[in-house]
């Protein structure tokens, strides 16, 4: 597949060559990893929730969204690339993504973290295949997906307060509501995927940060028990 000139399907096959190598064995690191995915809107909360996971639990925090928006800073065509997504509100090629997850999941598992985090990823079906083809060889363990439900004028309102602040360069309102379109376009179908599968924690995001990192506690709570065993 080709977008913008760049050739996701090579791109991909590239990195899986060299970074596996002729055994195409995982690393000691990745083979035990375990990994939660968290989803949720964009303002819905994700980077804070995770960042209290790492600190009360010692789990890693990934964030595609900061890896990504770290990648575009070069001079390459996947740089380009990258921007001219993120520019969009749109989502960026899985190869490109995976490429960065990937070496993210890696340093945080060699640093002995127990769970990493990944957050803002899948976001569409595309990355959920990409993920899968990659992870099935890989020995990844994803434990499930976090999810935070937030109604879409909550959304929208945080957004507003974090784009006054200057934290995020993509936060106008044009840009937000384009964002909220794609979530709602490509990711909440993923978010129902994983419903069915049985492996959704669901949280209710609307309210203050305390009141939702209590709720995030109580839905992660077979998980953490199952890491203190």
């Amino acid at each position: 597949r080709r977008r913008h000139g760049y050739d996701e399907a090579a791109a991909f096959a590239r990195d899986r060559d060299r970074g596996r190598g002729a055994a195409t064995g995982p690393s000691e690191a990745e083979e035990h990893a375990r990994v939660l995915f968290c989803l949720g809107g964009p303002g819905a909360g994700k980077g804070t929730q995770c960042a209290r996971l790492e600190h009360e639990f010692g789990w890693a925090h990934v964030s595609a969204g900061e890896l990504l928006r770290a990648a575009r800073a070069g001079g390459s065509e996947e740089s380009r690339v990258i921007a001219d997504c993120l520019d969009r509100g749109a989502i960026v090629p899985v190869a490109v993504t995976l490429r960065l997850l990937r070496r993210a999941i890696d340093e945080a598992t060699r640093r002995g973290a127990p769970v990493v985090v990944v957050d803002g990823f899948p976001r569409n079906a595309d990355n959920v295949e990409g993920w899968e083809a990659d992870a099935a060889t890989k020995g990844l363990d994803v434990r499930g997906v976090l999810f935070y439900d937030v109604p879409h004028d909550v959304l929208l309102q945080r957004i507003a307060v974090r784009g006054a602040s200057g934290e995020r360069d993509d936060d106008d309102a044009e840009t937000a509501r384009r964002r909220i379109r794609v979530y709602e376009e490509a990711t909440r179908p993923i978010v129902d995927l994983y419903a069915r599968r049985g492996a959704l924690l669901s949280v209710r995001g609307e309210g203050d940060v305390e009141e939702v990192w209590r709720l995030t506690k109580e839905a992660l709570a077979p998980l953490v028990g199952a890491q203190e065993e």
